[in-house]
């Protein structure tokens, strides 16, 4: 099973779902993955892993569902032009989160890590493949992200509108500039993308937008997503990553 035990900075680290009922919303989630849930120490908020490994965590918020992209990097403040929502606050001893507003308003996390390890299920069906901007300014916005981080951009192609920004050891965000709104998404792989898409449409959610091997799409509660064609071809174990600021 791929798993990241460390984390480059402007890697997309975490994912997290608030909702007011977070254990609904992660029904379809479950259903669509094949996730566990478990509860947190404390009970406040729900893990959900695949196998003993985590893949995100759903948590009670008020307003609407969605989820909330965390990136590798230093929280002390957010990146030039960009707007601090929240903290930075103290996630007991894992490390500290800082919410920010892009410079177009979406919202997006930047988490720095207390240790030194961590191990997160990825690039494997039902797991991370990483994290999408869309929206204005979706490329622009997605380097002033790296480089708050700390991270650089170390290589970049577009495919049919799509641009894959690669931060090395084969991790990347991506951007779009759809013409929507400014939206930081997670993306999770999907072993046969047209199955996971006839799922998603059976059991309440909605299909918003095909790209090549991926689409935007959002849950029963209104969460947005992207699902991406995992690649069941990679090797059981990811790279080795030198050690950075995020663990979760």
């Amino acid at each position: 099973m791929p798993v990241r035990r460390h984390y480059l900075p402007g890697t997309a680290c975490w994912l997290a779902y608030g909702a007011k009922d977070p254990v609904a919303a992660a029904a379809f989630y479950q259903d669509l993955f094949g996730w566990q849930l478990i509860t947190e120490p404390g009970g406040f908020g729900h893990q959900a892993t695949i196998g003993d490994h985590p893949a995100a965590s759903f948590a009670p918020t008020p307003g609407q569902p969605a989820w909330l992209v965390c990136l590798a990097g230093d929280c002390a403040a957010p990146p030039p032009g960009w707007r601090k929502r929240f903290g930075p606050v103290p996630l007991a001893d894992i490390g500290r989160l800082l919410i920010a507003a892009d410079d177009y308003g979406a919202s997006v996390g930047i988490f720095a890590g207390a240790q030194g390890d961590g191990i997160v299920v990825a690039h494997e069906p039902g797991a991370s493949y990483g994290a999408w901007r869309l929206g204005p300014a979706a490329t622009a916005s997605v380097d002033s992200a790296v480089a708050g981080c700390g991270g650089v951009v170390t290589d970049r192609a577009e495919t049919a509108g799509v641009v894959r920004l690669g931060l090395g050891s084969d991790e990347a965000l991506w951007a779009v500039e759809d013409g929507g709104p400014p939206r930081w998404l997670p993306a999770f792989g999907a072993e046969r993308l047209a199955d996971a898409l006839a799922q998603v449409s059976a059991t309440g959610g909605t299909i918003i937008k095909r790209y090549d091997n991926a689409a935007e799409v959002s849950d029963p509660l209104g969460g947005h997503f992207v699902l991406v064609q995992a690649d069941v071809s990679r090797p059981t174990q990811g790279p080795v990553q030198p050690p950075t600021v995020c663990v979760s």
